[in-house]
């Protein structure tokens, strides 16, 4: 996303140029988010004071906006998948067709402990095995 100030009215546009879209019409430096509190904005001034000038510093600019976010921000937008399987994905001696399936818990377990999310949401996830046309549903 790009903010652009409008000479003409003294507004700020808050652009994604990758879409070729005007995301607001009147962004103010102050929000924090925009698109419904769906993106965090890592606003930090004028062009000439970007921190960012390498792959390196930019990640690190990126790492510093994640932090900045609020804990209470996260565990309302994140929300934990509770996984469940069907028999059609079990294989005869009780094992999983896809060895990846446990990985999917703990994995998410992992990811929300390190960060100290605890989301306020759970959505159901029903895995069935799919068939051999890359189709799924």
């Amino acid at each position: 996303m790009v903010a652009v100030r409008d000479p003409a009215n003294q507004r700020w546009l808050l652009a994604d140029p990758t879409n070729r879209r005007i995301i607001s019409n009147d962004w103010s430096p102050n929000d924090k988010t925009f698109y419904g509190d769906r993106y965090w904005i890592g606003y930090c001034g004028p062009l000439d004071n970007y921190p960012a000038h390498t792959p390196d510093e930019l990640k690190d600019f990126y790492a510093k906006t994640l932090k900045s976010v609020p804990p209470d921000f996260w565990n309302q937008h994140i929300f934990k998948l509770s996984f469940k399987v069907d028999p059609s994905l079990m294989a005869g001696n009780g094992s999983y067709l896809n060895p990846n399936i446990p990985k999917l818990t703990q994995n998410q377990d992992d990811m929300l402990a390190k960060f100290h999310i605890q989301p306020e949401k759970e959505i159901a996830v029903l895995l069935v095995k799919g068939g051999d046309d890359a189709n799924g549903r």
